[in-house]
């Protein structure tokens, strides 16, 4: 194993089918806007005293959502319904989405909805779209896994709408949070106390959840095929000094595929979660990928960093990701977590520790004094 010494988290953000669905008509102002932004043709800014203020980077917001970036334009939080919903701000962008934070007007619960232009000769987007929709509702049942709401396409404008749950935050940035000093250690680690990293316990929950959720997909058949950091999202912001809120979702199935015999073939996903066959450009089956991706995911809550960075212009880098050598495990980790990871992280993918056998593990099992969902007095 490589003992170089591990890299800090980066603070930036790893880049990265179905029945046919109602049309429905909209609010033409908001089409208008929402396409302009879409297709790279905004409307004029608002005056500065109506534009929404960033919640602070613990809090889902432009510069730290799963799509967001911090160049991307801002939005009037005050919008028209589309058709039943009541359109807020902008939540994040991606390369062909871009999701808004909405109410829904009949019991005014919080929603996202995701919009994605399909425009002429790019069908890999419609593809996309179709691949989420599907994932999520054959995978509707398990409350690990983003849940659909409603789906439609505007034939006028091409655009897909996705209403999905609303998140208030993600595990990235959680983790950067906690970095900058953000987030109080838990009471039984080190009452009062800054910490800049997560607890095991802590890992321990969040870890169980990822895995039975993928564990659920794969016995449907169904793979991820993008599991990162940033698709981890939790329904509330964490309370990571109560070991409380620690519910979570994991999102963004836009990649997901339905499992077949002799697996797949070319790159998908993001470099730094991929598994050796995908950065060997050989064909690799969903489950053992997605399975390397959840040890990532793990070394990462571990060791706040990620086990290789610069995949793609370091060759040394390239060599020890595809040999399964990571940098140690900080000596805080217990040897049952370090074992689990060695496991997941196989450079072997026959021999790799997948999604199933992670949720069974004695380690991942161990039941700690840790609330996943507290409800307010």
């Amino acid at each position: 194993m490589d003992r170089s010494p591990v890299a800090p988290l980066d603070l930036g953000r790893v880049h990265a089918q179905q029945q046919p669905t109602p049309r429905r008509r909209h609010s033409s102002s908001i089409l208008t806007r929402i396409t302009g932004l879409l297709t790279g043709n905004p409307p004029p800014a608002p005056p500065t005293s109506q534009r929404s203020q960033r919640p602070p980077s613990i809090n889902r917001s432009l510069s730290s959502s799963p799509m967001g970036s911090p160049s991307s334009p801002q939005v009037s939080p005050s919008r028209e319904p589309i058709e039943g919903y009541k359109v807020g701000g902008l939540l994040g962008t991606g390369s062909y989405a871009r999701v808004y934070r909405a109410t829904r007007n009949t019991d005014g619960r919080h929603v996202a909805i995701k919009c994605v232009a399909v425009p002429p000769g790019k069908q890999t987007y419609a593809e996309h779209v179709e691949s989420e929709v599907e994932a999520l509702r054959m995978l509707a049942l398990h409350p690990g896994v983003m849940h659909l709401y409603e789906h439609w396409f505007h034939d006028v404008s091409c655009v897909h709408y996705l209403v999905l749950e609303h998140c208030e935050t993600d595990l990235l940035s959680v983790m950067r949070a906690m970095l900058k000093g953000a987030v109080e250690a838990p009471l039984s680690v080190n009452s009062g106390a800054l910490l800049a990293y997560l607890p095991e316990e802590v890992v321990r929950v969040i870890f169980r959840q990822v895995a039975e959720a993928l564990a659920f997909a794969h016995a449907q058949q169904y793979a991820h095929l993008d599991l990162k950091l940033e698709n981890i999202m939790f329904v509330r912001c964490p309370r990571i000094k109560e070991c409380a809120d620690l519910e979570l979702r994991v999102g963004d199935w836009g990649f997901s595929r339905f499992l077949v015999p002799g697996g797949f073939h070319g790159f998908r996903g993001s470099t730094h979660y991929a598994s050796p066959e995908l950065l060997l450009d050989m064909p690799f089956t969903g489950v053992q990928a997605d399975s390397w991706a959840l040890g990532v995911v793990l070394y990462a809550m571990l060791a706040m960093a990620l086990p290789f960075r610069n995949l793609e212009g370091n060759a040394d880098e390239r060599h020890r990701a595809v040999h399964g050598q990571y940098p140690p495990l900080p000596a805080r980790v217990s040897p049952e977590a370090a074992e689990l990871v060695r496991g997941l992280l196989a450079p072997v993918a026959g021999m790799r520790t997948t999604a199933t056998q992670a949720s069974r593990s004695r380690w991942t099992l161990k039941r700690d004094n840790v609330v996943v969902v507290k409800s307010d007095p």
